[in-house]
């Protein structure tokens, strides 16, 4: 994904927002990522989530390509990136090919006008 798409896909999530962040709950967004990364681990797709309720967009060029989450440990601060909450996570990750691999990945949660996880793509 370029740097490019994931500034549309932050710009699709924040679209409608007021210049105040109310809508914005730490715990709500962590919870969000949580069942995100829960959904990843189970070995579903991200499709899965949108057809949930409440939906949510789900963008994490890893999980599109095939890798599998083992292990992750979200850090528990959180901060402000806009009108998102961006979180740090540790990931360990099995790619297609290879040999298990871990990295440090950085999530915005956006929660409103709808619910979008988005990895950034230079993490």
């Amino acid at each position: 994904m370029t740097r490019r798409t994931w500034l549309a896909l932050v710009a699709m999530g924040t679209a409608g927002c007021s210049g105040t962040s109310s809508n914005e709950d730490p715990q709500t967004a962590q919870s969000l990522l949580l069942k995100a990364l829960e959904t990843w681990k189970k070995g579903s797709e991200p499709a899965q989530l949108s057809a949930d309720s409440p939906a949510i967009k789900v963008s994490d060029y890893r999980w599109e390509n095939g890798f599998e989450l083992t292990k992750f440990e979200i850090a528990s601060t959180t901060s402000k990136s806009g009108f998102d909450l961006r979180f740090r996570v540790d990931l360990w990750l099995k790619p297609p090919k290879g040999k298990p691999i871990r990295e440090k990945a950085y999530y915005s949660v956006v929660t409103s006008p709808s619910i979008t996880v988005i990895r950034d793509p230079e993490s």
